[in-house]
């Protein structure tokens, strides 16, 4: 499942990078939408300036606003035909070096060294034997004589691919000891005990190949159980209702950027910026799976985290830039918008950063792993959010605005024409709430 969910996340996210950079490549090479500059209040011609008469508006450059945003915003202006090739070549590399260089996702992770919990498990070991690491196996005969030599002989070579595995140390099945603790009262069925040469964590990710190895003879009921069987089982069950959960929340998500924006390249921005940023957090997930135990819900979490402050930040920068695109020219506009919301996202993002850094101090794996994980993906967002985005913004300019989508005014949440935009300013249902607010 793992591998799967790893492949299909790969593939997505292929698409969703690709599609919205070759449609802005595209749109890049025709002619841009023409932005009237601000010009300078002149007199009007009279008899004694008739030279003056028949010369256009100079324009006037506004002062560049101040601020380290604001100085983040130029720098993205002045590199925004860099920054993308840049940002795509850091996802390409940190996957390669990860495909290289990363290690495995822990399927548990849940047991504390030291715990209450552990000593009675190896009290309970040293008295009955080992349970965390065994796996058991029970056969049912359909002649209801699971004690005869036949179907003992059945059951051994059953089990036979699995007795030859590395990872089990012993079985012990009925025809061989002839306990009668692994016999049914009504002598129907039969348990085989596989005892494997492994710590509980490995146990649990052998649980699947080794449920596989177990052969099942013809007309025979065969239950594989244990432990790790079941923790393996908890953990394919949960990531299974969370890929479907995403599967889910994604089209409603994509439904909403077209809604909000009312533009497929107005909403084709935070899917650029979340695609890089999960791609990115997904290397260095793997990358530190190789040096620290990384569980398999943290894929889950970043996917979350990722599209959450991926939209929710690329919102507030899109439609701030739209409507500083209103007053000023793309280069101060961008700069403005950098210096107001580029520093809020920032700020938020610290904030989530910080907020999750409390998981890392639980001592179980995979609670501290999800901390990692939740501001590893924090930090990617961010990256990408303040210097991918923004570069794009520039290089698009008001071409933001192009490829409306054929909504219902009433559905609008944004206008991209600037005078509908201009007219609805301090009108509408939010305005109305915050009038009566205040």
């Amino acid at each position: 499942m793992t591998g799967v969910r790893r492949a299909a996340s790969i593939l997505g996210v292929i698409a969703a990078i690709g599609v919205p950079l070759a449609l802005l490549w595209s749109m890049r090479r025709g002619p841009a939408d023409p932005v009237d500059p601000p010009t300078s209040s002149a007199p009007e011609p009279g008899p004694a300036m008739p030279a003056m008469a028949n010369r256009p508006p100079v324009p006037v450059r506004e002062p560049h606003p101040t601020g380290v945003f604001a100085a983040v915003g130029r720098f993205d202006y002045r590199y925004r035909r860099w920054l993308p090739a840049i940002g795509l070549a850091v996802v390409i590399g940190l996957n390669v070096w990860a495909s290289a260089a990363g290690g495995e996702l822990i399927q548990g992770g849940w047991v504390i060294n030291g715990s209450q919990e552990q000593m009675a498990e190896e009290r309970l070991a040293d008295r009955f034997g080992e349970q965390a690491t065994t796996m058991l196996v029970v056969y049912r005969d359909p002649d209801g004589d699971a004690a005869s030599p036949e179907f003992g002989e059945t059951v051994r070579e059953s089990l036979r691919a699995v007795a030859d595995d590395p990872a089990v140390g012993e079985v012990v099945t009925y025809a061989d000891t002839g306990a009668e603790d692994l016999l049914s009262r009504d002598g129907s069925a039969t348990l085989a005990v596989i005892t494997l040469d492994r710590e509980e964590e490995a146990a649990v990710e052998d649980a699947q190949r080794l449920d596989e190895l177990v052969e099942r003879p013809a007309r025979v009921e065969v239950w594989v159980t244990g432990i790790p069987q079941v923790w393996h089982e908890f953990n394919q069950k949960i990531e299974q209702d969370l890929f479907t959960a995403e599967m889910i929340s994604l089209p409603i998500a994509l439904l909403i950027l077209l809604v909000v924006f009312g533009t497929l390249v107005g909403a084709a921005l935070p899917l650029v910026v979340a695609g890089m940023a999960l791609t990115s957090a997904f290397a260095a997930i793997s990358l530190l799976a190789g040096v620290t135990e990384m569980s398999i819900f943290v894929t889950n979490i970043a996917t979350m985290i990722g599209l959450a402050l991926a939209i929710d930040y690329a919102l507030f920068m899109v439609s701030r830039f739209r409507e500083e695109l209103r007053h000023h020219d793309v280069e101060i506009a961008l700069e403005r918008m950098m210096g107001s919301v580029g520093k809020a996202v920032f700020v938020s993002g610290v904030a989530v950063a910080i907020g999750l850094s409390s998981l890392t101090v639980f001592e179980a794996d995979a609670l501290r792993s999800m901390g990692i994980g939740g501001i590893v993906t924090v930090v990617s967002t961010l990256v990408f959010g303040l210097t991918v985005l923004p570069a794009a913004l520039a290089m698009l300019g008001p071409r933001v605005n192009r490829l409306r989508v054929p909504l219902p005014n009433s559905l609008r949440l944004i206008e991209d024409d600037p005078a509908a935009a201009e007219r609805r300013q301090g009108r509408g249902f939010w305005a109305w709430i915050a009038a009566r607010v205040m």
